[in-house]
């Protein structure tokens, strides 16, 4: 029987293309990393600067569904991408509602607990 070959390492995947959500690997990479302490559970920034970026692209993705769709009123833009993106802003807005709702129920039940 021959021996087998060493096992070789995995190469890196190729980065997927940047689009409505897409994963930044670097934060992915500090989330893998796991909790480093309290002040530094959410990485350098915190929390508040993940929301602060995560309604930043919101932003950011809800304007170009508007531009798409000024696009397609006035012939330059296909429909198939102004509907593709309209419906992904508005999923993505709704995420955010529902994050806000459930901030708020933990903030609403924080403030009922007697200490």
């Amino acid at each position: 029987m021959s021996p087998l070959p060493p096992i070789q390492p995995l190469t890196a995947l190729p980065a997927m293309p940047g689009g409505p959500g897409a994963i930044d690997p670097s934060a992915a990479a500090r989330a893998a990393e796991g909790p480093r302490g309290v002040e530094g559970a959410a990485g350098v920034g915190g929390f508040g600067d993940l929301l602060g970026q995560a309604i930043g692209r919101l932003n950011t993705d809800l304007g170009t569904s508007a531009a798409l769709q000024r696009g397609v009123a006035t012939g330059q833009v296909d429909p198939t991408d102004a509907i593709v993106q309209t419906q992904m802003a508005s999923i993505e807005l709704q995420l955010a509602v529902q994050v806000r709702n459930k901030l708020v129920e933990g903030w609403q039940e924080l403030s009922r607990m007697s200490v």
